[in-house]
């Protein structure tokens, strides 16, 4: 069975800013990196859910060791978003390998063995309606240092990745 940890935060209604968690989910993410190089950023979740006494949110730790635990996991925070209810939005934070090439069959190879693959961060946040990605590549510099460069940031209406079904629950609740 898998498990998650994490744990949660109240923030009055007032002084909720999505924006501003998200922001904040970005700067520990370049932080963590360019202070360890070699370490993994953290893979992490960020559940919103408008509550009575503000805006609780749930940092929940995630971790997989192939494809059948990160389903798994993802079916996992789904139903934990489902029995929470009145989760509006959700954010989603990690380490990826990514390719920038246009050419369809590059696509039929996965990004972490392509040999033209680069390393980012990636930051993903669902709404009711909408899906932002948050991509910064990962530069690799002299002496073993790291540089995270500037986010850049596409916007979609649909999911339609691994995280499709939380994407569905978001938008099905009020």
């Amino acid at each position: 069975m898998r498990e998650i940890f994490g744990f949660v935060t109240l923030v009055p209604k007032e002084k909720f800013d999505l924006k501003e968690v998200v922001e904040k989910v970005k700067g520990k993410a370049v932080s963590e990196k360019e202070e360890n190089p070699e370490g993994i950023v953290t893979n992490l979740m960020v559940l919103v859910r408008e509550g009575r006494e503000g805006v609780e949110l749930f940092y929940l730790f995630l971790s997989w060791g192939n494809d059948r635990e990160k389903k798994e996991t993802i079916q996992l925070v789904t139903q934990l978003a489902k029995k929470l209810g009145k989760v509006k939005a959700a954010i989603h934070c990690c380490e990826v390998w990514f390719v920038e090439s246009k050419d369809p069959k590059s696509l039929t190879i996965r990004p972490s063995l392509h040999p033209e693959r680069k390393e980012g961060i990636l930051v993903v946040v669902w709404q009711k309606g909408k899906v932002q990605a948050h991509l910064a590549r990962i530069e690799r510099l002299d002496e073993g240092k790291v540089h995270v460069g500037e986010w850049g940031l596409t916007e979609q209406e649909e999911e339609e990745g691994l995280w499709e079904p939380l994407f569905r629950l978001i938008n099905a609740m009020d």
